[in-house]
């Protein structure tokens, strides 16, 4: 179980790496994004214990992205959603709901956003 975290990490790592000197738009972006919201779409059903670990992990490390771009972009209030998505996903301190009931529009709101990140175009200023 400890050799399957760790090489889980390493993996996280890699993908941290590659992905977070990424914009949104970018080819390697919207495959992960997109990855992150249909494992929480499937989060949905009922599952066994080790898919709602790997969704905690997955979903972190794609806020953690989310949030790093969207602070170098100065865009204050989607990271203020995604820092409350992290804290809700955080398997390190998990939160723990006991009730599917209340997880099922958690997993589907953060399913859209990540949606919504990844393939919802950006609004240019315009400037007079």
């Amino acid at each position: 179980m400890i050799f399957l975290f760790s090489h889980l990490c390493l993996k996280i790592a890699l993908i941290i790496s590659i992905i977070s000197d990424q914009d949104f738009k970018s080819k390697k972006m919207k495959p992960f994004l997109t990855f992150c919201a249909i494992c929480c779409f499937v989060g949905i059903f009922r599952l066994p214990i080790e898919y709602y670990t790997f969704l905690r992990v997955l979903v972190s490390v794609g806020a953690l992205i989310v949030i790093y771009n969207f602070l170098s972009h100065k865009e204050y209030n989607w990271s203020t959603i995604f820092i409350i998505i992290l804290i809700i996903f955080n398997p390190v301190f998990p939160i723990y709901l006991y009730r599917k009931s209340l997880w099922i529009p958690i997993d589907t709101i953060t399913g859209i956003l990540f949606l919504l990140i990844a393939f919802a175009e950006k609004r240019k200023k315009k400037r007079r």
